[in-house]
């Protein structure tokens, strides 16, 4: 799922299998005041697929390890 996808946006795709992590990462990039389209996947799978789908898609990735 995206959130606020304007052309200046940072895309990011957000990787963590809790949901309570990946809200806190969420909070903290909205509280840097600058714009991020965030994707988030909850398992490896599901993040090669976005990837896999196009890889383009994202400037950056934000991993749980």
């Amino acid at each position: 799922m995206a959130d606020g996808t304007s052309a200046d946006s940072v895309r990011v795709l957000l990787v963590d299998d809790d949901i309570v992590d990946r809200g806190i990462v969420k909070r903290a990039l909205r509280s840097t005041g600058l714009s991020f389209a965030v994707s988030e996947a909850d398992t490896a799978d599901a993040a090669m697929a976005l990837l896999t789908a196009d890889a383009s898609a994202f400037d950056c990735g934000l991993f749980d390890l």
